[in-house]
């Protein structure tokens, strides 16, 4: 028996041990994979946040492509229209650009330039006219043709010794069309401004050469193609659900065909219904407008009643009486009458006169004392203070404790009866105290200011018919 006990408790006690090993393992796993979705989240957040990032450059860079691919046809087509070489019609349109002319107006003048060059080497007058103006012959001019580039800087060297801006203006015209005219401030400035700018652009990086221009041209002609390619797959779709669409068309087609062959008995039977229908739903909505109506002038009667209710309530009739009274008393001090005015001044010169002086002299002495207090304040020690409230706790305490006595003592030594006629005589001091105080202000009232008393006599007349009025209404 003992070794089966033992047993039981050796197998109990491993079971426990391999039971918090699980419990740890179970844990350690829990964390673990805490840490893993923690680590996923931010995995996550990174390629969301990589994924806009790259969307963002993705989007820039393909626009940048294309800007640039634009520029870059641009380039080889006026290029290959003009005889002038890629890199040197980038030079062209910057040295343009700085001279407040846009890069169409240097494509059109350029065009018109070439071709009116040509024009003119072959013995058109009209055009030859131009360039005899500055100087130039046909043998000249016909010459120009082998260097474009060249014989355009010529130009802008005779271009510059001209006068007036007029003159320039006119032979512009003549040699390179209505752009001449926009062109006058870049040709004015002669070849030397011209390659100084054109250096510039170099120096500037922003020349790109030949290769990268024909490669971003063929790019761009790539980008047409598709889109061209994309145009005609989308009317290539078009085609493939034509009969849908035709079935629908040929559908309302029947649809219109069957309105317009509708017998007329029919169309006069549909048209009455029609009115007819009409009319009810128009009287439904006349009924639910009067309805409308109706329910309104109810609500503006309620609001009417409550107006009125409110103009002949208490309060309001209270506070016109007062306004009135007020406005009485107003014109009854200014007109004297009943001698109001006058008892006025001789009540305040006798009896509110002295009273306010009395009171100053209180305020005076109690500015005193309030600066004997802060003299105490200010110009004694705590020893002297502590002193000083010691002798008034003493003296205050004194007095409490024989009031307190005599109280217990009345409250003790004295029966309920003594008790009652005590405070009988308390009261009936303090009112007859009262009634004689009122009694003798209206006495004092009366005598002095008799249309005071006569006023509030009326006005009391006139709210207590008021009140009244109010109760039986």
């Amino acid at each position: 028996m003992a070794t089966i006990a033992n047993l039981q408790i050796d197998l109990s006690a491993k079971t426990a041990r391999f039971s918090e090993g699980l419990q740890r393992a179970q844990q350690r796993v829990q964390q673990f994979s805490q840490r893993v979705q923690v680590d996923l989240q931010r995995v996550t957040q990174v390629g969301q946040r990589a994924a806009l990032v790259f969307s963002g450059m993705a989007a820039g860079l393909t626009l940048v492509t294309k800007r640039a691919a634009d520029y870059a046809s641009t380039m080889d087509k006026v290029a290959s229209q003009t005889g002038i070489a890629v890199e040197q019609m980038q030079e062209l349109a910057f040295a343009a650009n700085q001279s407040n002319a846009d890069l169409a107006s240097l494509e059109s003048g350029l065009r018109a330039f070439v071709r009116r060059t040509a024009e003119a080497a072959a013995g058109n007058t009209s055009f030859l006219k131009g360039f005899e103006r500055l100087g130039f012959t046909q043998e000249q001019v016909r010459a120009g043709l082998q260097d474009i580039d060249g014989f355009l800087m010529q130009v802008a060297d005779r271009v510059a010794e001209l006068g007036t801006t007029a003159e320039q203006s006119a032979v512009l015209m003549t040699i390179m069309g209505d752009a001449g005219r926009r062109l006058v401030p870049f040709m004015s400035q002669g070849a030397r401004g011209i390659r100084e700018l054109r250096e510039q652009a170099r120096e500037l990086g922003l020349v790109m050469d030949e290769q990268a221009v024909r490669r971003l041209a063929a790019f761009n002609d790539r980008m047409s193609v598709l889109q061209e390619r994309t145009a005609a797959a989308r009317r290539e779709m078009a085609v493939w659900f034509l009969p849908a669409v035709e079935a629908g068309v040929g559908l309302f087609e029947d649809l219109i065909s069957a309105i317009q062959d509708t017998d007329p008995a029919l169309r006069a039977h549909a048209v009455r219904w029609t009115v007819v229908v009409g009319a009810v739903l128009g009287a439904v909505g006349v009924l639910g407008v009067l309805g409308t109506a109706v329910s309104q002038a109810g609500a503006l009667l309620n609001a009417f009643g409550r107006v009125l209710s409110l103009i002949f309530s208490p309060m309001v009739i209270y506070a016109a009486i007062a306004i009135g009274a007020i406005a009485l008393f107003r014109t009854a001090w200014e007109n004297d009458w009943l001698g109001i005015r006058t008892t006025a001044t001789e009540a305040w010169e006798n009896y509110i006169k002295p009273i306010w002086e009395a009171l100053g002299v209180v305020w005076e002495w109690a500015i005193d004392i309030a600066g004997t207090a802060w003299d105490w304040l200010t110009e004694t020690t705590w020893a002297e203070k502590v002193e000083d409230i010691k002798g008034w706790l003493t003296a205050g305490w004194k007095w409490l404790v024989d009031t307190a006595g005599s109280a217990w003592d009345w409250l003790v030594n004295t029966t309920w009866t003594e008790k009652i006629e005590d405070v009988r005589g308390w009261l009936k001091s303090a009112w007859e105290w009262t009634i004689n105080l009122l009694g003798d202000a209206w006495a004092w009232i009366e005598e002095h200011l008799p249309w005071l008393a006569t006023t509030i006599e009326t006005l009391a007349g006139w709210l207590g018919e008021a009140w009244n009025w109010t109760l039986e209404k």
